[in-house]
């Protein structure tokens, strides 16, 4: 194509665009600084699908590439995306435009560039042109032939690519904030480690092709990040609401039982490993939660994930794609994983050389994908399983695995919570005002742990279709095997079934053993049904239903001793017992929990032999009867004292009341 030079093409666009003032423009961070020696190249033409240029038939170096065009948003689900490439195959972003960065119909750019705003003399190759729902006019595009002097140094430029990034971020950011506030989303966009990346590179680390729209979620600074368009111009279609059936509203396993089960965030930096970093993070929450004990020092090596072989290709090569989780799995199946102290993240060590001193693998993995797998289903599942391996996907185009750790429910006038500033330490409260017939109200969203280190450790996102938007999840099978070693590779101690640790520690007689099946390590009495919150005895187990069991005796029917006393077997009591006018023997130890108390009515007998009534409390009416025979006894629960009124008679043979 003959390159023409419009001396007067500047002017030119300004009449016809009309959209902003020259100092104006010139202050935007997304002009041309390069703007030494500049050219303009006539293109005018319209594209209204995916698209290419070739500009450059003869050989050039340029330090700067900007647009002029008009772009008409036919949907709000618009996305027009321009890179440039160059000779060494390298993209850089000329011009992204997508509906939270711009939520007008028809929009004018005028010497419009991003990453090519400056550029360290490139030699350019074409124009590739991604468009969806949207008419794009390009005008011209503008070249810098020659750097200009205050960019002729490698730092200053550097300096100046790095702080155009910054204001060019901070622009994007304000933008979409703005579109989120005014469109009711849940979530709001800061400037990030992974916004400030080359192009490139932040496309593979958030798993974006370049034909797809990010929606904004390199910017993700906290609150529900909503994928795909759930709401749009429709989000007060009350018709379409969705609402939960189950009881639980929230799930996480940072505070579950009492204790944090998620090992610490790591990061694993601008290279595409995210699948070996959800796997890991999802194995080592696994392995705590089989043997029931918070390992501190437990860290395992992606790195020897990383390196290994699957299948014939190297990991590292398809590790970024959410949709090989399974690859990772297999691997710690067939070969287990070793830890992080003697395989580290950033070593040069070679595999071969490296003797473990701890290696963990699963027994198996499975996944719960399914059109048909209902949200309670997933719910109840990550309940009963642990964390599992999962994240976003784009229709199954890329996409980023995380390890997906705990649920919520949205709610009416949320309050979200968020980041203000990369390293700031601070944070900023928001609340959104939803109305009341917004569609998302009572809906799930996702709780996932990232990988991207201390820059927001934790996300949570609403899906519009969890089958096609959501990868997996995968959960793991138990046993989880692990071995320890010394420095000669000497077993030294291999983890069973015995290591499990089943505890009452709420002291509310259900018992939590970990996510495999109820351990001999539990004593007989332990109920069958694990405790679903070990920090708390007024909750007991959960059915298939997720229905709690409420434990709290002032919340449950006060039963009769007949539907109580004729148990056969040592049992807990949660409710209130009225023991009416008759006679009633009890030959079991029987657990009074959370102020259970038993209450004697005027002609009752109550006979104990041999058993024990352990923190209990007895009040007796007059004309009641209470006989302790044959070493069986009353353990008062603390704080309560045990007075029979007048007329009520106690007999304690060879027993006791303590």
């Amino acid at each position: 194509m003959r390159r023409i030079l419009n001396r007067f093409g500047f002017l030119i666009c300004l009449s016809v665009f009309f959209l902003l003032p020259i100092k104006a423009q010139r202050e935007s961070p997304f002009r041309m600084l390069a703007s030494k020696d500049v050219e303009s190249i006539v293109v005018d033409k319209i594209f209204l699908s995916n698209d290419h240029l070739n500009l450059f038939d003869t050989p050039l170096r340029i330090y700067g590439l900007s647009v002029d065009m008009v772009i008409e948003a036919l949907t709000p689900e618009f996305l027009v995306r321009i890179l440039l490439t160059d000779s060494e195959e390298k993209k850089h972003l000329v011009a992204e435009v997508y509906k939270e960065t711009s939520d007008k119909t028809f929009m004018t750019f005028t010497d419009y560039s991003e990453e090519t705003s400056l550029l360290d003399g490139i030699t350019p190759s074409q124009l590739l042109i991604y468009i969806k729902d949207a008419k794009v006019h390009i005008n011209s595009i503008r070249i810098a032939n020659s750097p200009s002097n205050q960019f002729r140094s490698q730092s200053s430029l550097q300096a100046s690519l790095d702080s155009v990034r910054v204001l060019q971020a901070q622009s994007k950011v304000e933008s979409i904030n703005q579109y989120n506030k005014s469109h009711h989303k849940l979530w709001r966009a800061g400037v990030t480690q992974k916004s400030l990346l080359p192009f490139k590179k932040k496309m593979s680390l958030i798993g974006c092709p370049d034909s797809i729209s990010t929606g904004g979620i390199e910017y993700y600074a906290g609150g529900i990040f909503e994928f795909g368009s759930l709401v749009s111009d429709n989000y007060r279609l009350q018709t379409l609401r969705t609402t939960n059936s189950g009881s639980i509203e929230s799930f996480d396993w940072r505070n579950v039982h009492g204790k944090n089960w998620i090992t610490s965030v790591k990061d694993q930096g601008h290279f595409p490993y995210c699948t070996a970093f959800a796997s890991i993070g999802t194995l080592e929450s696994g392995v705590q939660l089989f043997y029931n004990q918070i390992m501190d020092s437990l860290d395992l090596s992606e790195k020897d994930v990383i390196v290994n072989h699957v299948a014939g290709e190297p990991l590292f090569m398809i590790a970024h794609d959410g949709s090989w989780s399974w690859m990772v799995l297999d691997y710690l199946k067939n070969h287990g994983v070793y830890d992080e102290d003697s395989y580290p993240f950033y070593t040069t060590i070679p595999y071969s050389s490296v003797q473990p001193k701890m290696i963990v693998s699963i027994n198996d993995y499975d996944s719960i994908r399914s059109p048909m797998t209902t949200k309670e289903e997933k719910k109840m599942a990550l309940i009963a399983k642990g964390p599992m391996v999962s994240g976003y996907s784009y229709h199954g185009n890329g996409g980023h695995a995380m390890e997906l750790i705990g649920f919520g429910t949205v709610q009416e006038n949320m309050e979200i919570l968020y980041h203000k500033n990369l390293g700031s330490g601070h944070f900023l409260h928001d609340t959104v005002p939803i109305p009341q017939d917004d569609r998302r109200i009572g809906d799930t969203y996702w709780v996932f742990k990232n990988s991207y280190g201390n820059d927001n450790p934790y996300m949570s996102i609403l899906f519009d279709n969890e089958y096609y938007n959501m990868d997996g999840p995968y959960y793991l099978k138990t046993p989880i095997s692990m071995t320890l070693y010394d420095d000669f590779g000497n077993v030294t101690k291999e983890y069973s079934e015995n290591d499990i640790i089943c505890e009452d520690a709420d002291g509310d007689g259900f018992f939590f053993w970990g996510t495999g099946p109820k351990p001999e390590s539990c004593p007989g009495y332990a109920m069958e049904e694990a405790d679903f919150d070990d920090s708390n005895p007024l909750i007991g187990a959960i059915n298939a239903n997720g229905v709690i069991e409420n434990l709290n005796p002032e919340e449950l029917d006060t039963l009769d001793a007949n539907s109580f006393f004729d148990l056969e077997y040592t049992h807990n009591c949660y409710n209130h017992i009225v023991v009416s006018p008759g006679y009633f023997d009890i030959i079991d130890d029987i657990h009074f929990h959370n102020g259970a108390k038993i209450f004697m009515r005027s002609g009752a007998i109550l006979e104990l032999y041999d058993g024990t009534l352990y923190d209990a409390e007895i009040i007796m009416e007059p004309g009641s009867k209470l006989t302790v025979n044959y070493g069986a006894g009353i353990k008062l629960r603390q704080g309560v004292s045990f007075n029979p009124p007048l007329g009520a008679i106690v007999e304690i043979n060879h027993g006791f009341i303590e």
